[in-house]
């Protein structure tokens, strides 16, 4: 009876709350549209993941939560798309793990913005957009 117990507890949490195991932290990546009168195209996935594709209009974003995995680590990268312009990078790797772990237990943020002139990193330390990536033209 006690294990029956303990299983549906784990089960009932686990639906109801995105948490963690105590020893791996837990992430949110944000993706957000900052171009004005625009809509952008990303497509995010990782190994064993495929967020599928999004469509931003101007100030509008989403995001997706996930579990670090310590042992084989985590990976999620994007493709994102805006008229005749793309980029493709890793939105969350083994590096950024230790950049976005603001030791906010499960919901340390990687936050990622698209701009006219390029793909931004909101660093929370310095509380600043930095720019990591130019657009490159559309591949055919």
């Amino acid at each position: 009876m006690k294990n029956f117990f303990f299983i549906f507890l784990t089960l009932y949490v686990s639906s109801t709350t995105f948490a963690c195991i105590i020893w791996t932290p837990g992430f949110i990546v944000k993706i957000q549209n900052l171009i004005p009168n625009s809509i952008i195209q990303v497509h995010c996935k990782s190994k064993d993941d495929d967020i599928g594709d999004k469509w931003l209009t101007y100030n509008e974003e989403f995001h997706f939560k996930f579990c670090e995995n310590e042992l084989s680590g985590t990976l999620f990268f994007c493709h994102w798309y805006w008229d005749s312009k793309e980029q493709v990078f890793d939105v969350f790797n083994n590096t950024m793990q230790f950049i976005c772990n603001i030791e906010y237990g499960d919901n340390n943020p990687c936050n990622w913005a698209a701009k006219n002139d390029g793909l931004y990193f909101y660093d929370f330390t310095k509380k600043v957009w930095g720019k990591q990536y130019e657009w490159k033209p559309r591949s055919i």
